[in-house]
């Protein structure tokens, strides 16, 4: 009677087993769900078009988009990002804020630039840190623009123990190629 107890379990065992790995197959390798917003095909489709009321928002005014037709959307911020990195500088790592903005610049801003930073101090550390306080847009036409950025740098020496803090303008002239405006002219004022 034991001995039909023992093997009646070692049964049930071996079916929970069997039955356990066979789940553990199935969800591995069993039909898989795509998500329903996934679209079959190898490139994605990506909507375009529509209008503000197709996404339930009300229509701008006539007045907003004839100024959003006339005014390079982001240029201010765009070109108190670029003087905040074209402004800092550091010896120990001269030129790298120039690389750094390469892809915002023509080639000749880009070789101009790079021609007029020192590469090396000889008397130790020295660093520069830009903040822009302000940007005024002075002049926008179809393929250029320039905009002043007002400027807080705050110079670091070797000791650092006395940083000296000043206040510069940076005179930025945009040129726009394609879809993409880039710094053409930087001149600290």
């Amino acid at each position: 009677m034991l001995e039909d107890r023992r093997r009646l379990v070692l049964i049930i065992l071996a079916i929970a087993i069997v039955l356990s790995l066979a789940v553990a197959l199935w969800l591995i390798f069993g039909p898989q769900k795509k998500p329903q917003n996934q679209q079959t095909g190898s490139t994605p489709q990506v909507e375009t078009g529509g209008s503000a009321a197709t996404f339930g928002l009300p229509a701008a005014p006539p007045e907003r988009l004839e100024q959003e037709n006339d005014y390079p959307i982001g240029l201010k911020q765009l070109a108190m990002s670029f003087a905040e990195r074209y402004g800092s500088y550091s010896t120990d790592e001269p030129q790298k804020n120039i690389k750094d903005l390469e892809s915002l610049m023509t080639v000749t801003m880009y070789k101009t630039s790079l021609a007029q930073t020192p590469v090396i101090g000889a008397a130790g550390f020295s660093g520069y840190s830009v903040k822009a306080l302000s940007a005024d847009l002075q002049s926008v036409k179809t393929d250029s623009a320039a905009v002043l950025v007002k400027t807080q740098v705050t110079q670091t020496s070797g000791d650092g123990i006395t940083p000296n803090v000043y206040y510069r303008n940076l005179q930025l002239t945009f040129i726009k190629s394609g879809t993409e405006w880039l710094v053409n002219q930087a001149k600290w004022q």
